[in-house]
């Protein structure tokens, strides 16, 4: 809040005149604003790159876990990502964990792609059942789950 002025009310205002407040904090102008926006979107997509760069470093250690669970084929692996989407409620880190294994060599490229729609699968599913949930518990709306079914969907 900024004040210019404050009047003073009452017989001595002639004396008093205008006093002058500066409650205006310093901002930083926008050159710097601008800096420290590049700067963090920067700092952002190296993050990500080195994540993803783990990501496909450690995915090579899931051959064995594979190979024990007998995860070979396209439709075995679709079914280990739905599985592995309902252990993490999400499909997205089953999606970044097929592709790194795919950038890896350890699945072919068919693989890959059941092991992608494995865990579209998944997801979708979560959405449903966490929608059921809130229909139960919550609300008698049925908008989670028209959610869910709009993402079968897709």
């Amino acid at each position: 809040m900024r004040f210019d002025a404050i009047r003073v009310a009452g017989p001595d205002r002639a004396e008093a005149g205008r006093v002058a407040v500066s409650a205006q904090r310093a901002r930083p102008g926008g050159a710097a604003v601008g800096a420290r926006a590049a700067f963090f979107g920067l700092a952002g997509v190296f993050i990500f790159i080195l994540a993803l760069q783990l990501l496909k470093t450690g995915a090579g250690g899931l051959k064995p876990i594979l190979d024990a669970a007998n995860a070979d084929g396209a439709t075995n692996l679709l079914g280990f990502a739905w599985l592995g989407s309902y252990g993490v409620l999400s499909g997205s880190p089953v999606a970044a964990i097929s592709l790194s294994l795919f950038s890896g060599g350890t699945v072919s490229d068919v693989e890959a792609f059941a092991m992608l729609n494995g865990s579209r699968l998944g997801a979708s599913f979560i959405v449903l059942f966490v929608g059921f949930l809130q229909y139960v518990w919550h609300r008698r709306s049925a908008d989670g789950l028209f959610i869910a079914r709009s993402a079968f969907q897709l």
